[in-house]
């Protein structure tokens, strides 16, 4: 062989063999399309994510919205059931003091009032063909029976407290513990 040596010497341009660029270049292309490739997994997870957070809080108002007009709506039937309660009280009373008859005969009178007009009620506006209901003072009057028992009996069962409280009380346990 030749011996030769080089002092210093400037390399400005160097040829690899043509195979070994297409190596070369496969290896860098093969890196880049794996990190695009891990960009895109985790572009994917945090969008099914986001996803996820928004169906969690549509479905969390839903079930807020649906309380809230549950508790209205129990408010507004509370409110009409008072209504009704004072204006047959109302009612009631004013019967008894222009008749002359003590509160429970006005009652009697009130409550068959009340199924007569059911009666026209089922008659005129059911599509029912067939209803079978007792029928005559004794069935009335045991209808004022069980209406009387019910009103007894409610007061009786002691009034809820309200949500407020039970909230209060539950957290002051829990501060307890």
């Amino acid at each position: 062989g030749i011996n030769a040596e080089y002092g210093e010497t400037l390399v400005t341009d160097i040829e690899p063999a043509p195979a070994v660029k297409t190596a070369m270049n496969q290896i860098v292309e093969a890196k880049r399309l794996q990190n695009a490739a891990e960009h895109r997994g985790e572009a994917d997870k945090i969008i099914r994510i986001k996803e996820a957070e928004a169906r969690k809080a549509a479905t969390i108002l839903d079930a807020e919205a649906d309380a809230a007009a549950k508790r209205l709506a129990g408010e507004g039937m509370a409110a009409q059931r008072e209504a009704i309660v004072n204006g047959l009280r109302e009612s009631v009373a004013n019967f008894a003091e222009g008749v002359g008859v003590n509160s429970q005969e006005a009652m009697q009178y009130v409550v068959l009032t009340q199924h007569y007009d059911t009666l026209k009620d089922v008659a005129n506006g059911s599509s029912t063909s067939t209803l079978f209901l007792p029928h005559g003072p004794a069935a009335v009057s045991s209808l004022g029976d069980e209406i009387r028992n019910s009103f007894l009996q409610a007061k009786m069962v002691p009034s809820p407290e309200p949500a407020e409280m039970t909230r209060k009380k539950a957290k002051a346990k829990k501060e307890s513990l």
